[in-house]
């Protein structure tokens, strides 16, 4: 009976001790209504967002907030058809894409309210006969920039 007190001592002791050890929580960079650039392996989809073939797709049932640089990969941004999006720009990057690739698509039907982060500088490239920020006809974009912050978009067309 005393060793099974002992032994029931030690491993209330040691289950204190692991209690008072800080907790960490590690989550992948894209996840809730954030989408990372630089993630290398983002989750397929998030709070108002998709993710499959290097494309996010904002599916327009949260403001999304995109950050990070993609590093130069193919990884991109469309609103989905039909969409009405609110997304804010906080110092995002997207460079270096493929062949008839565009930074970031408004597909048919789409109205975008892009907001630029405070102080935040965000760039965009387009590639052959692409422009860095696509917003063809029926499309409706508009821009809301904030104090000190930067758009940079460079391609065939800027729109």
């Amino acid at each position: 009976m005393r060793l099974r007190k002992k032994i029931l001592g030690i491993m209330v002791a040691v289950l204190m001790v692991f209690g008072m050890l800080p907790s960490i929580t590690v989550v992948g960079a894209s996840s809730g209504t954030t989408i990372d650039m630089s993630d290398l392996s983002p989750p397929a989809s998030g709070d108002g967002w998709t993710f499959d073939n290097n494309v996010y797709t904002i599916t327009g049932t949260h403001v999304v907030t995109i950050t990070g640089d993609n590093g130069g990969s193919q990884r991109r941004v469309a609103v989905g058809v039909g969409v009405t999006a609110t997304v804010i720009l906080d110092g995002v990057s997207i460079t270096g894409l493929a062949v008839n690739q565009e930074g970031f698509l408004l597909n048919n039907g789409a109205t975008l309210t892009m907001n630029i982060a405070s102080g935040t500088t965000n760039t965009f490239h387009g590639n052959n006969l692409r422009a860095a920020i696509q917003a063809p006809a029926g499309t409706t974009l508009i821009i809301d920039s904030g104090a000190g912050s930067t758009l940079v978009a460079q391609g065939v067309w800027l729109v």
